[in-house]
């Protein structure tokens, strides 16, 4: 890269693994954690540009990538082992996040810094009824990266252990750095 601090829907992630074939050192941990589950279908929700998704399609036979925001996703990367979806999770589209798992009988999540996110659209009921919801789909696996921790951060969710502690249905089974994969019980 330029030297310069790019953000995580920057182009040049995308510019970069078109030119030398490699994908973005931010995501190295989230990924290696792949080792860690046995998984088939997976979702990457909050995906950015896809870049994630795009990895992971090489890993997994489907992917399911879904982003809020439309001009993300006009970024990503085509892949037939990838489906797109462009869906606001809120409580009044929960619905059809769970349509869309069936649908593609996904079997983990793996969600990339996208809790506080999700935390600042609906709070803490819009993620307690995500747990909820990915045990009722039978999503084996959460794979979560949190914030890397920041003595000033005023935000409720400022570390991984924080997210952690917000999906009862779950269990912590592994930790690398600020990441963690999560099992159902």
């Amino acid at each position: 890269m330029n030297g310069y601090k790019i953000m995580y829907n920057d182009s040049e992630y995308i510019w970069n693994y078109l030119e030398f074939g490699e994908y973005p050192k931010i995501h190295e941990s989230i990924y290696s954690l792949h080792k860690k589950i046995n998984a088939k279908r997976v979702a990457d929700l909050c995906c950015g540009t896809g870049l994630l998704a795009h990895h992971l399609s090489q890993r997994y036979e489907h992917v399911v990538a879904i982003e809020a925001d439309s001009k993300n996703l006009e970024k990503a990367l085509p892949s037939p082992k990838i489906k797109y979806y462009c869906l606001n999770i809120s409580q009044t589209t929960l619905f059809k996040l769970k349509k869309i798992f069936i649908d593609n009988n996904i079997d983990s999540v793996f969600i990339r810094r996208g809790v506080p996110e999700l935390y600042d659209t609906g709070g803490i009921d819009l993620i307690r009824k995500l747990d909820n919801l990915f045990k009722e789909c039978k999503i084996k696996y959460l794979v979560l990266e949190g914030r890397i921790v920041s003595k000033n951060s005023t935000h409720p969710l400022k570390s991984l252990d924080n997210e952690i502690s917000l999906f009862h249905n779950y269990k912590e089974t592994y930790r690398k750095k600020n990441c963690a994969v999560l099992e159902l019980v």
